[in-house]
């Protein structure tokens, strides 16, 4: 399998961030739906520094790199010139336990 020759680049913890406050979001209107008592403090807006969502950035971009690592060695230890999902679903019961 060839490896691909163009540079990534990292993933924006700005994007992540987004994503993270979308999360938050969620949660909070999931249990307001379900009745959960509010924490005083739930009304705030949840807050993460840049620090943090450098760091998330770079573990979910170590994470997402080792995946396909992973997926690359089984596909290549079985003859297989694509990696696709069954790689995947193979890999990660493994991959979530090291992480």
């Amino acid at each position: 399998m060839e490896e691909s020759s163009q540079a990534v680049e990292g993933m924006p913890p700005a994007l992540l961030y987004a994503y993270f406050k979308q999360v938050w979001q969620d949660d909070r209107k999931a249990r307001d739906q379900d009745g959960f008592e509010q924490i005083p403090d739930q009304n705030e807006k949840m807050k993460a520094t840049p620090e943090a969502m450098a760091m998330a950035a770079a573990y979910i971009e170590l994470f997402i790199e080792e995946a396909v690592n992973r997926c690359i060695l089984l596909a290549e230890a079985e003859g297989d010139e694509s990696l696709d999902l069954s790689h995947v679903e193979r890999i990660l019961p493994q991959l979530l336990l090291d992480f």
